[in-house]
Protein backbone atom coordinates (compact mmCIF):
# COMPACT_ATOMS: atom_id res chain seq x y z
CA UNK A 1 0.00 0.00 0.00
CA UNK A 2 1.31 3.45 -0.93
CA UNK A 3 0.28 6.54 1.03
CA UNK A 4 -0.39 10.01 -0.50
CA UNK A 5 3.07 11.22 0.56
CA UNK A 6 4.75 8.41 -1.42
CA UNK A 7 5.70 6.33 1.65
CA UNK A 8 4.73 2.69 1.83
CA UNK A 9 3.17 0.70 4.63
CA UNK A 10 5.22 -2.16 6.07
CA UNK A 11 4.54 -5.35 4.20
CA UNK A 12 2.93 -8.19 6.11
CA UNK A 13 5.46 -10.76 7.32
CA UNK A 14 6.33 -13.24 4.61
CA UNK A 15 5.13 -16.78 5.24
CA UNK A 16 7.69 -19.35 4.18
CA UNK A 17 8.35 -23.07 4.33
CA UNK A 18 11.37 -23.17 6.64
CA UNK A 19 11.64 -24.07 10.32
CA UNK A 20 14.14 -23.63 13.13
CA UNK A 21 14.01 -25.78 16.27
CA UNK A 22 16.24 -26.64 19.19
CA UNK A 23 16.52 -27.30 22.89
CA UNK A 24 17.56 -24.91 25.66
CA UNK A 25 19.68 -26.58 28.34
CA UNK A 26 21.66 -25.66 31.44
CA UNK A 27 25.26 -25.34 30.23
CA UNK A 28 26.63 -26.88 33.43
CA UNK A 29 24.24 -29.76 34.10
CA UNK A 30 22.79 -30.38 30.62
CA UNK A 31 19.26 -30.36 32.07
CA UNK A 32 16.52 -28.88 29.85
CA UNK A 33 15.23 -25.44 30.80
CA UNK A 34 11.44 -25.11 30.70
CA UNK A 35 9.79 -21.70 30.33
CA UNK A 36 12.71 -19.90 28.65
CA UNK A 37 11.65 -17.04 26.38
CA UNK A 38 13.10 -17.61 22.89
CA UNK A 39 13.13 -14.78 20.38
CA UNK A 40 13.82 -15.17 16.64
CA UNK A 41 15.46 -12.10 15.13
CA UNK A 42 15.58 -11.61 11.35
CA UNK A 43 13.55 -12.68 8.38
CA UNK A 44 12.36 -11.05 5.19
CA UNK A 45 9.37 -8.76 5.63
CA UNK A 46 9.68 -8.66 9.42
CA UNK A 47 10.05 -4.98 10.19
CA UNK A 48 10.33 -4.98 13.97
CA UNK A 49 8.18 -8.10 14.45
CA UNK A 50 10.15 -10.70 16.37
CA UNK A 51 8.50 -14.07 16.87
CA UNK A 52 8.73 -15.27 20.48
CA UNK A 53 7.75 -18.37 22.35
CA UNK A 54 8.41 -20.24 25.58
CA UNK A 55 10.21 -23.56 25.76
CA UNK A 56 8.17 -26.60 26.78
CA UNK A 57 8.86 -28.86 29.79
CA UNK A 58 11.72 -30.53 27.88
CA UNK A 59 13.31 -27.20 26.88
CA UNK A 60 12.18 -27.53 23.25
CA UNK A 61 11.10 -24.79 20.84
CA UNK A 62 10.23 -24.55 17.13
CA UNK A 63 9.58 -21.66 14.75
CA UNK A 64 7.71 -22.67 11.57
CA UNK A 65 6.58 -21.06 8.31
CA UNK A 66 9.81 -19.07 8.08
CA UNK A 67 10.88 -17.42 4.82
CA UNK A 68 14.38 -18.00 3.45
CA UNK A 69 16.77 -15.51 5.04
CA UNK A 70 20.55 -15.21 5.31
CA UNK A 71 20.97 -14.46 9.02
CA UNK A 72 18.43 -15.49 11.62
CA UNK A 73 19.48 -15.16 15.25
CA UNK A 74 18.03 -17.03 18.24
CA UNK A 75 18.09 -15.26 21.61
CA UNK A 76 17.12 -16.91 24.91
CA UNK A 77 16.16 -15.23 28.19
CA UNK A 78 15.34 -17.77 30.91
CA UNK A 79 14.70 -16.53 34.44
CA UNK A 80 17.71 -17.13 36.68
CA UNK A 81 20.20 -17.39 33.78
CA UNK A 82 22.40 -14.99 31.85
CA UNK A 83 20.92 -13.96 28.49
CA UNK A 84 22.38 -15.88 25.56
CA UNK A 85 21.76 -17.31 22.15
CA UNK A 86 22.49 -20.02 19.61
CA UNK A 87 26.08 -21.28 19.90
CA UNK A 88 27.08 -18.50 22.26
CA UNK A 89 29.58 -19.57 24.91
CA UNK A 90 29.66 -17.55 28.15
CA UNK A 91 31.42 -14.22 27.68
CA UNK A 92 31.27 -14.29 23.87
CA UNK A 93 30.72 -10.80 22.45
CA UNK A 94 28.23 -11.61 19.69
CA UNK A 95 25.52 -14.06 18.72
CA UNK A 96 25.89 -16.39 15.76
CA UNK A 97 23.62 -15.85 12.78
CA UNK A 98 22.25 -18.79 10.80
CA UNK A 99 20.89 -18.73 7.26
CA UNK A 100 17.78 -20.68 6.25
CA UNK A 101 16.72 -21.83 2.77
CA UNK A 102 13.19 -22.42 1.45
CA UNK A 103 11.87 -25.72 2.80
CA UNK A 104 14.83 -26.22 5.16
CA UNK A 105 14.28 -27.36 8.75
CA UNK A 106 17.27 -26.45 10.91
CA UNK A 107 16.97 -28.77 13.93
CA UNK A 108 20.17 -27.84 15.77
CA UNK A 109 19.34 -24.39 17.13
CA UNK A 110 20.35 -25.60 20.59
CA UNK A 111 21.18 -23.03 23.26
CA UNK A 112 23.20 -23.66 26.43
CA UNK A 113 22.47 -21.22 29.24
CA UNK A 114 24.58 -20.40 32.29
CA UNK A 115 23.60 -19.15 35.72
CA UNK A 116 25.39 -16.12 37.08
CA UNK A 117 28.13 -17.06 39.55
CA UNK A 118 27.26 -17.05 43.23
CA UNK A 119 28.88 -17.82 46.55
CA UNK A 120 26.76 -18.56 49.57
CA UNK A 121 27.40 -19.50 53.15
CA UNK A 122 26.79 -18.74 56.81
CA UNK A 123 29.01 -16.63 59.09
CA UNK A 124 29.34 -18.39 62.47
CA UNK A 125 30.93 -17.47 65.77
CA UNK A 126 33.48 -19.60 67.66
CA UNK A 127 30.64 -21.74 69.12
CA UNK A 128 29.20 -22.44 65.66
CA UNK A 129 26.22 -20.11 66.13
CA UNK A 130 25.12 -18.11 63.04
CA UNK A 131 25.82 -14.37 63.20
CA UNK A 132 23.53 -11.68 61.76
CA UNK A 133 24.22 -8.24 60.28
CA UNK A 134 27.86 -9.07 59.53
CA UNK A 135 29.23 -7.33 56.40
CA UNK A 136 30.77 -9.82 53.98
CA UNK A 137 33.10 -9.02 51.07
CA UNK A 138 34.04 -11.33 48.21
CA UNK A 139 37.35 -10.62 46.48
CA UNK A 140 38.93 -12.47 43.57
CA UNK A 141 42.65 -12.95 43.13
CA UNK A 142 43.75 -11.21 39.93
CA UNK A 143 46.99 -10.07 38.33
CA UNK A 144 47.15 -6.31 37.66
CA UNK A 145 50.31 -4.63 36.36
CA UNK A 146 52.31 -7.80 37.01
CA UNK A 147 51.31 -7.96 40.68
CA UNK A 148 48.78 -10.11 42.50
CA UNK A 149 45.83 -8.02 43.73
CA UNK A 150 42.36 -8.63 45.21
CA UNK A 151 39.41 -7.23 43.23
CA UNK A 152 35.62 -7.35 43.48
CA UNK A 153 33.73 -9.51 40.99
CA UNK A 154 32.53 -13.04 40.39
CA UNK A 155 34.43 -14.65 37.55
CA UNK A 156 36.01 -18.09 37.61
CA UNK A 157 38.95 -18.06 40.00
CA UNK A 158 40.20 -18.25 43.56
CA UNK A 159 38.25 -16.10 46.03
CA UNK A 160 38.59 -14.74 49.50
CA UNK A 161 35.39 -14.39 51.51
CA UNK A 162 36.04 -11.93 54.32
CA UNK A 163 33.57 -11.24 57.14
CA UNK A 164 34.16 -8.10 59.18
CA UNK A 165 32.79 -7.76 62.69
CA UNK A 166 33.55 -5.44 65.58
CA UNK A 167 31.86 -7.93 67.91
CA UNK A 168 33.95 -10.85 66.69
CA UNK A 169 37.35 -9.50 65.56
CA UNK A 170 38.73 -13.04 65.39
CA UNK A 171 36.73 -13.88 62.24
CA UNK A 172 39.14 -15.00 59.59
CA UNK A 173 39.36 -15.05 55.84
CA UNK A 174 38.30 -18.24 54.07
CA UNK A 175 39.48 -19.33 50.64
CA UNK A 176 36.98 -20.86 48.25
CA UNK A 177 37.36 -22.00 44.68
CA UNK A 178 34.53 -20.98 42.30
CA UNK A 179 32.76 -24.03 40.95
CA UNK A 180 33.97 -26.45 43.63
CA UNK A 181 31.75 -28.23 46.09
CA UNK A 182 33.46 -26.60 49.05
CA UNK A 183 31.27 -24.50 51.35
CA UNK A 184 32.23 -21.29 53.07
CA UNK A 185 30.57 -21.98 56.45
Amino acid sequence: MTFGDGSQADAAPTVGTGAISGVVTDGTTGAPIAGALIQLVGGAGQSGARPRQMTDAKGRFIFTQLPAFRDYTLVASPVGYLDGGYRRPPGAPALVRRGLKDGEWFTSGNISMYRPPAISGVVRDERGEPLVDIPVRVLVSTRIGGQDRWAAGLLAGRYVVHALSTQHPALSTTDCIMGSSETAD
